[in-house]
């Protein structure tokens, strides 16, 4: 597989201007995906270009700020490369170490979200869409895929599968997002042993399980899918309810407790008033047998 430097596509060297704003492009939305390999000091970073893969070559010759001043050019709001522009931040220190930190990070395995569902509309035939290829979300024939097991998967390894989570899902109930995405709608579990990036909008990963597969067409498929979204929403409100209610028996445990501390410093203060009066009586007969001594003698 070929290998570019990608500091020859960032200067002003005219030699290398054809395809660089491509690759500059898909290589930082690589990084941002967590989709990268560091290795004896140098980062390789796995891409598409012209149909066929190569791999560029990042390393420390390059300062962190002015890579993330890239970051922030190239799309300032794609999900993924915001989510790397602000969770990188202003920094001295090597580019490596800074990318290293931020897959470590954030590029978790699929055990971080085993209590999660993820939705990703699609399609049974192939959409053309100009949206889908500034992704390149290439159009992949899942029925196949489900043929063998109940698993989805980038075919071409490179950029990854997008999914959403539950609260997203929402808003692209319309005929944008059908004709963009596919009329039809898998309910999704991440793998345990794949890997996952969560930038806040989408999580992006190799492989999914398909829990579900749902025609949006068809009336039954669309009861089902609201029977699981309001099930989602009674046991999401439910665990909050059990959480409530450990913190209101905290909150009465620390309350009893209070209340017994209090009801201690009321007695030793009743205690210390009792011991006040009785040293003061004592002190009184003690005065009053002095006396008579006196006077006696």
């Amino acid at each position: 597989m070929e290998q570019l430097l990608f500091e020859d596509y960032i200067g002003s060297n005219l030699g290398h201007q054809k395809d660089a704003s491509i690759i500059r492009t898909w290589v930082l939305k690589q990084v941002s995906r967590g989709r990268f390999e560091i290795d004896n000091n140098l980062c390789k970073v796995k891409i598409l270009l012209n149909g066929e893969k190569r791999t560029v070559i990042i390393s420390n010759s390059i300062k962190t700020n002015e890579f993330r001043d890239l970051v922030y050019i190239t799309s300032p709001t794609e999900p993924s490369l915001d989510f790397l522009y602000k969770k990188i931040g202003w920094s001295e220190e090597p580019l490596l170490i800074c990318l290293k930190d931020y897959q470590d990070q954030f590029y978790k395995l699929g055990t971080e979200f085993e209590n999660e569902y993820w939705y990703k509309f699609y399609s049974k035939t192939e959409i053309k869409d100009k949206l889908r290829e500034l992704y390149q979300a290439s159009w992949i024939d899942y029925g196949k895929q489900l043929e063998e097991e109940s698993i989805i998967y980038d075919e071409l390894g490179l950029c990854g599968l997008f999914a959403m989570p539950y609260n997203m899902l929402f808003e692209c109930f319309n005929e944008q997002c059908k004709e963009r995405y596919g009329d039809k709608l898998f309910i999704l579990k991440t793998i345990p042993e794949c890997r996952y990036l969560k930038d806040g909008k989408e999580i992006i990963g190799d492989r999914f399980e398909v829990i579900e597969d749902y025609d949006l067409n068809c009336i039954e498929d669309v009861g089902k899918l609201c029977k699981h979204l309001v099930d989602l929403e009674e046991n999401k409100s439910n665990t909050k309810i059990s959480e409530l209610n450990a913190k209101i028996r905290d909150l009465e445990s620390e309350n009893t407790k209070a209340l017994d501390n209090q009801i201690y410093l009321s007695n030793e203060i009743n205690r210390y008033h009792i011991r006040r009066w009785l040293f003061f009586l004592i002190g009184i007969i003690c005065g009053i047998i002095i006396c008579k001594n006196r006077l006696m003698n």
